[in-house]
């Protein structure tokens, strides 16, 4: 049979005496364990003194079943009767249920205190046991005797069967549902709810509605409900979300629902006609003689009630419980008997949210004023605080305060914003398996997802259970193994996200019948960007820390790694960095077989450890489950012997930059001689830097993209393009390799490659001082030594991350922060053609301003648009800046710190500088 998995054991044997443990209690635990169940007994004789030990007392507690065998020698134990007392606490309030077996001794004598246990109880007296404990024992003896249990009158063989099969019996009838990892303040709010409600009188079933705000834990507290009382019913049935069944048209699946819990009976229904008709007569010929037990779980509509509560047709003795967020619901349906369930209080908040980021109900020191203000953020709603608490679980009190900043915006009512917290934690394909499963596969089977999900995420197993830990997703126990639940505001606030990347799902394919057939085809692969690092001599990792932070928080997923020598110690900070990141942030090797300052080229050695050192560690790129690698050039390489030394080509998915021509017909060539060892192509040189931005379709850029899309795609390769905002040849930046329109190139870049939708893009780069092709902040010694280090590049950092999302998502983002660039070189060109000396400013608005650029002496009055735009005019050597004016006011004023000067040729530097600053909300009011 199936073992409850939601409790650690299916049934607890309380026994006393070395002859009754050996005679009785150890057989009748083999038979268990060999027929599934799983069981516990103390398999030594411990020393018994006066408290149960606390591996005992967890065992009760995380019991099903509570057996208890009554001997001679029973009550001479007080250890035994402290268990006695803790198993019938346990049945009155956590529905455990218990079972005496009488041995050798018949019911009469613990129910009247006889001998030999009224000698016992003697003892204990002479002792100077107090009076309270005496009669506790004594009650609990006297209950336990009137429970109809089973007494050894035959053959022990007979009796062990009967134990087994009621303990089968009982497994099967009460499955437990999963309520609450830390239950604060649930058992008092049960109690409650019985003490308002079990008493009442009607003439026939009791029906109560649960309302009050979405994630105050209505669902939990009818789930602890069902848990406790569900034994005293013939039947019971939980019927999950209630209003997504009536959103997709499903509520005849859930009356089928109704008749296999409550009947036994498997009955498909067409329709809710039907399925109501069937109802109704079940109810009727089950007379009433028969309970039920019934959760309608998340109701908003009438009309649901109407085809799932037939109030008439139910028994006197049953109970129906409703939850829902609206009242008038409730009194709609004539439901009169309503339980308001408000937020928690303080202290109830503060203790579930501690237990969430610490694992214990108090904060760890110098974090009580964080908790308080987190407290206080979530509003009393358990939802929010448990996953907020789980969000920030294990992070340092810098990260607290910076996940208080950013949720300072956060409306007090906006849930959903709350929530959203933690989702922009996830790495890109954490997300993206979140929003699957919100969409497709929330009450499905976790091992039929993993399966469809594999097809695009390769492993998706450890992505799910970081869901899990952060309480994003939960896995709950059902016939045949685990399904995915998600609480209703997880559940769209995945499918807003899905949504927002314009993803191809929609309801009604969500409740098709064959729902596996379209996850495979619309399971949508998570589109990633990555950055050209160049593995210079190390700051440490607290600054790489530092790097890996603001590449994520712009969009970035993982840096590729480039070097042109085995640098195994700068390697090492740079994977010691991304795990202490805590963002779940990527690396990968990119191989650069050009000829190092040796004259050499990385070694077959060489390569090997870069396939295979860090090929366990968490931060390690894999896609579709095998480890990420690249290379510049490299075509003589062996490669097939590194991949069989590193573990077999089968481990590595390897996408290298092999030059060819861009046409077509070269690319389909190139994917020829190297197929059975690449999984990809990238290009460099003109993919990277468009030479044509006034004409996008048909630059070289965009053509060679094209074809090498096409050509990959042709042969079932993937291709990766290359994004760069500029490019220069030597650190002075005195050749120039194609135009500068300011942000005119990636901008245009980004869009072509929006419109392309290949899987993956590579920024070219993110720390390549010396070519100053940079978008990092230069703040590393080796920008400073390359003289980059007062050249910002930060406006097309910043200005990427809005092309990055639109890349992502394949679906343009709403402007949520109004944003002005700065872009210029700091000297008159006077060495290199094809370069404008011009003052370039982007604007990214939501409403329309007047502005003014400024250059030395001369302005430029220009009107910027919605939306993002650019404009220009010739600098002066001085002073660089721009004004945005509203109605008269000004909005935004941004200058940059580079002031343009004009030394001579030969000190000449036309690295750009750019800036930018964010529109303030106050100016705009």
């Amino acid at each position: 049979m199936a073992s409850s998995s939601s409790k650690l054991y299916d049934a607890f044997i309380s026994h006393r005496g070395p002859d009754v443990k050996e005679e009785f209690a150890i057989p009748l635990y083999k038979l268990l364990e060999d027929r599934g169940c799983r069981a516990f007994v103390d398999r030594l004789e411990l020393e018994k003194g006066d408290s149960i030990v606390p591996a005992i007392e967890s065992a009760i507690r995380s019991s099903v079943v509570q057996i208890a065998i009554f001997s001679k020698g029973y009550a001479h134990s007080p250890w035994c009767l402290d268990e006695l007392v803790l198993m019938l606490e346990q049945r009155d309030h956590e529905g455990a249920r218990f079972i005496p077996v009488f041995y050798d001794v018949d019911p009469f004598v613990p129910r009247h205190n006889k001998e030999p246990y009224a000698e016992a109880f003697r003892g204990y007296k002479d002792k100077g046991r107090s009076l309270d404990k005496l009669e506790g024992w004594k009650r609990a003896l006297h209950t336990a005797s009137n429970v109809i249990g089973f007494e050894l009158k035959s053959s022990k063989s007979d009796l062990y069967e009967e134990i087994v099969s009621c303990v089968e019996k009982e497994i099967e009838k009460r499955m437990r549902l999963n309520d609450a990892a830390y239950p604060v303040g649930l058992s008092e709010l049960v109690r409650d709810f019985e003490r308002r409600f079990e008493g009442a009188v009607n003439e026939r079933a009791n029906i109560v509605g649960i309302f009050g705000l979405g994630g105050c834990g209505k669902t939990t507290m009818a789930k602890r409900i069902f848990n406790t009382k569900r034994s005293n019913y013939n039947a019971s049935c939980f019927l999950y979300d209630v209003r997504e069944s009536h959103v997709k048209g499903e509520l005849h699946v859930l009356q089928s629902r109704l008749v296999k819990d409550l009947f036994k009976k498997e009955k498909q229904f067409q329709h809710t006609d039907e399925g109501t008709e069937f109802l109704k007569d079940s109810l009727r010929r089950a007379g009433s003689d028969k309970s039920f037990l019934i959760i309608l779980d998340d109701v908003d509509n009438q009309d649901q009630l109407h085809e799932l509560l037939f109030q008439d047709l139910l028994s006197r003795g049953s109970l129906v419980i409703v939850t829902t967020r609206d009242e008038g619901v409730l009194k709609g349906a004539g439901i009169s008997n309503r339980y308001k369930l408000k937020t928690m209080d303080s202290c109830h908040a503060k203790e579930l949210f501690c237990n969430h980021a610490f694992g214990g109900k108090e904060p760890k020191f110098q974090y009580e004023q964080l908790v308080e203000r987190f407290v206080q953020f979530c509003g009393g709603l358990p939802l929010s605080l448990k996953v907020l608490g789980s969000h920030v679980c294990g992070r340092d009190e810098k990260h607290w305060n910076l996940e208080l900043e950013k949720a300072r915006d956060t409306q007090p009512n906006d849930v959903r914003q709350r929530l959203k917290i933690s989702f922009d934690s996830l790495d890109t394909a954490e997300k993206y398996i979140f929003m699957n499963i919100a969409c497709f596969y929330n009450a499905k089977s976790k091992d039929t997802a993993i399966e469809v999900l594999k097809k695009s995420y390769g492993t998706p197993e450890h992505a799910i259970q970081r869901l899990v830990d952060k309480c994003l997703v939960d896995l709950e126990d059902n016939d045949g193994g685990a399904i995915f639940r998600m609480h209703d505001h997880l559940r769209d606030l995945g499918r807003q996200m899905a949504d927002e990347a314009n993803w191809p799902w929609r309801p009604e394919d969500a409740r098709s019948k064959n729902p596996q057939d379209y996850m495979i085809a619309n399971t949508v692969e998570p589109r990633m960007v990555f950055a050209h690092y160049m593995l210079y001599e190390p700051d440490g990792v607290e600054t790489l820390k530092k790097e890996i932070q603001v590449a994520h928080n712009k969009g970035i997923d993982a840096f590729a790694l480039n070097s042109n020598v085995w640098r195994p110690n700068r390697a090492d900070d740079m994977f010691q960095a991304a795990l202490d990141s805590d963002t779940n942030f990527k690396l990968f090797f990119s191989a650069d077989m050009s000829i190092n300052s040796e004259g050499k080229t990385l070694s077959s050695d060489d390569l090997i450890a870069m396939l295979t050192t860090y090929a366990d560690h968490p931060n390690y790129l894999k896609y579709k489950g095998k480890l990420f690698f690249a290379s510049w050039l490299g075509e003589n390489t062996p490669w097939p012997q590194i991949f069989k030394v590193a573990g077999g080509k089968d481990k590595f998915f390897f996408v290298p930059f092999f030059p060819t021509s861009g046409d077509y017909d070269a690319v389909r060539e190139k994917l020829n001689d190297f197929k059975d060892i690449i999984d990809g192509l990238s290009a460099w040189d003109t993919s990277a830097w468009p030479y044509e931005h006034s004409n996008l379709n048909s630059s070289p850029s965009a053509l060679k993209d094209q074809n090498y899309l096409k050509a990959c795609k042709d042969k079932g390769k993937l291709y990766m393009p290359n994004a760069s905002p500029w490019f220069f040849n030597d650190c002075n930046c005195t050749e120039v390799k194609g135009n500068y329109e300011g942000p005119g190139l990636w901008i245009t870049k980004w869009q072509h490659l929006i419109s392309l939708k290949p899987p993956f893009v590579k920024i070219v780069t993110w720390n390549d001082w010396q070519e100053s092709t940079y978008v990092a902040p230069p703040y590393s010694a080796a920008a400073k030594k390359l003289g980059a280090d007062t050249f910002s590049h930060a406006g097309f950092l910043e200005l990427g991350k809005h092309y990055i999302k639109w890349y992502k998502s394949g679906q343009e983002p709403a402007i949520a922060e109004e944003v002005v660039y700065l872009f210029y070189y700091t000297q008159p060109n006077s060495i290199s053609e094809g370069l404008s000396d011009n003052l370039y400013v982007t604007t990214m608005l939501n409403s329309a301003a007047d502005g003014e650029l400024m250059s030395g002496e001369l302005s430029r009055k220009f009107s910027a648009a919605v939306g993002i735009n650019t404009y220009s005019m010739p600098f002066q050597v001085g002073q660089q800046s721009v004004v945005l004016k509203r109605g008269g006011a000004v909005v935004s004023t941004l200058t940059g710190d580079k002031v343009i000067t004009n030394p001579p040729p030969v000190n000449a530097n036309l690295n750009v500088y750019s800036t930018w600053t964010k529109i303030i909300s106050q100016q705009l009011e």
